[in-house]
């Protein structure tokens, strides 16, 4: 699917969006989806206009360990919360789906 930078984003545009990205927009939100994208693609169609002839920034790119945050560990959730939210378990490990073939 591709939107033309002149055309405006249609109910056929966020239909077709959503068979790609797997959505499921309710039909009563779907009015206010297509006035929002309306307006991001209106937003970023103005990036077209902005000046890029000026000079890349040349300041002080030096970082300076001072200026980082201490690395610390910090406290998190045990392992058995976690494991109990998970949608598949198995021997105490999670289980995702294989993305790559053999």
């Amino acid at each position: 699917m591709m939107i033309e930078q002149n055309t405006e984003f249609s109910l056929s545009d966020l239909m077709d969006l959503e068979k790609v990205c797997r959505l499921s927009i309710p039909e009563e939100e779907r009015s206010e989806f297509v006035e929002s994208l309306r307006e991001m693609i209106s937003l970023a169609s103005l990036l077209k206009d902005a000046p890029t002839d000026r000079e890349p920034y040349s300041g002080n790119l030096e970082v300076r360990l001072s200026d980082l945050r201490v690395d610390q560990a910090e406290s998190s959730f045990s392992r058995d919360v976690l494991l109990s939210e998970a949608s598949d378990v198995t021997d105490g490990f999670f289980r995702v789906p294989r993305t790559v073939e053999d």
